[in-house]
């Protein structure tokens, strides 16, 4: 068996990960104790502790160095690189294979509250499924939630896996959520436009 660390290897991110169990997942197995976390970020919830001899099934990296797993739990309202749990950098583990071999993906923010996608959606100019539709969030995509209103939410899909300029509206009922939705400010259509366009 190669002993091996997990390294920041600065790569392009892809915006369509291989999901667990694909052909490009490899088995780790901790050298000793260490702590996974829910985002590939210290500042996020703590997954769960490991010992040395536990293993876990590897399935993705970032281009900051974490490495995601496959928690092997139910997770119906997650895609994409939601579904992993991570672990941090200069981790020491074993593997039979390079996990250098690893897909490099996105990631979600620590702190931040996301909308998930999982079929086409469209991005509204106002809260109102009648108003202009500006864009569309891609199947299986996410974008970062700003505010909310009513049932709907304003979403910056500049901060999501397919990153493009677009500022707009959807309704709550086309998504799920991931992180906490009571941290999200309520605020009324103009006023939440108009923060955003002087961040």
């Amino acid at each position: 068996m190669v002993t091996a660390y997990v390294l920041v290897v600065l790569l392009n991110v892809s915006s369509a990960p291989d999901g667990p169990g694909s052909s490009s997942s490899t088995v780790l197995v901790f050298q000793g104790p260490s702590v996974t976390y829910s985002r590939p970020d210290t500042l996020s919830d703590v997954f769960a502790p490991v010992e040395g001899g536990d293993s876990v099934q590897a399935c993705a990296r970032t281009s900051s160095g974490w490495t995601g797993f496959d928690p092997g739990t139910a997770q119906a309202g997650n895609a994409g690189s939601f579904r992993y749990r991570w672990i941090p950098p200069g981790t020491r583990f074993t593997t039979e294979v390079d996990t250098s071999l690893l897909p490099v993906v996105w990631a979600p923010e620590a702190g931040v509250t996301y909308a998930q996608s999982f079929y086409p959606v469209e991005v509204h100019s106002l809260p109102d499924i009648m108003s202009p539709v500006t864009g569309t969030m891609p199947q299986t995509s996410a974008a970062a939630i700003v505010f909310r209103t009513g049932e709907w939410y304003l979403v910056d899909l500049a901060r999501g896996p397919a990153p493009r300029s677009c500022v707009g509206w959807i309704s709550a009922v086309e998504v799920s959520v991931s992180g906490d939705l009571e941290k999200v400010a309520r605020r009324g259509i103009w006023r939440a436009f108009l923060s955003v366009l002087t961040e």
